[in-house]
């Protein structure tokens, strides 16, 4: 059994926690057309729609994880990391994350974001089914205790 040490939140009070944070609601009715009439799934679609509608939380969580500004959510996650060197120029690096599951599933991340018990949250996240995934996702990250 896993124990989750972090605070769970209804999807009104995980509304109320985005829209402080300038996120959107968890309103998934968008990622259902992305299935055919007889429900198989158009994957292409449903992953950009999915980034499209939980941009905020990854934008969040890429700009404390990596120390960014500037994220871009398309197919992929994109942001750029700056090098200053010795020889006075800014170097520039775009960085391409190339889905979400990716982002979540990174331990590096997840370290990050959750400390040494961050095997407990993957685990919770892994058999969570990607419908709901990102409303957990957004449970742990505003839930923690910073």
């Amino acid at each position: 059994m896993i124990k989750m040490t972090h605070a769970m939140y209804t999807d009104a009070q995980l509304n109320e926690i985005l829209k402080k944070n300038g996120a959107v609601d968890f309103n998934t009715d968008a990622l259902k057309k992305d299935f055919t009439p007889t429900g198989t799934e158009i994957v292409g679609q449903y992953e950009n729609d999915r980034n499209r509608r939980y941009k905020d939380l990854y934008k969040a969580i890429i700009r404390e994880v990596y120390g960014v500004e500037d994220v871009i959510c398309g197919h992929h996650l994109v942001y750029e990391v700056e090098e200053k060197r010795a020889d006075g120029f800014t170097y520039t690096f775009p960085q391409e994350i190339p889905a979400a599951d990716t982002l979540i599933f990174d331990h590096g991340v997840a370290k990050k974001l959750w400390g040494t018990d961050f095997k407990a949250n993957l685990i919770a996240l892994a058999l969570e089914p990607v419908e709901t995934r990102d409303q957990l996702l957004a449970n742990l990250y505003y839930g923690r205790n910073k």
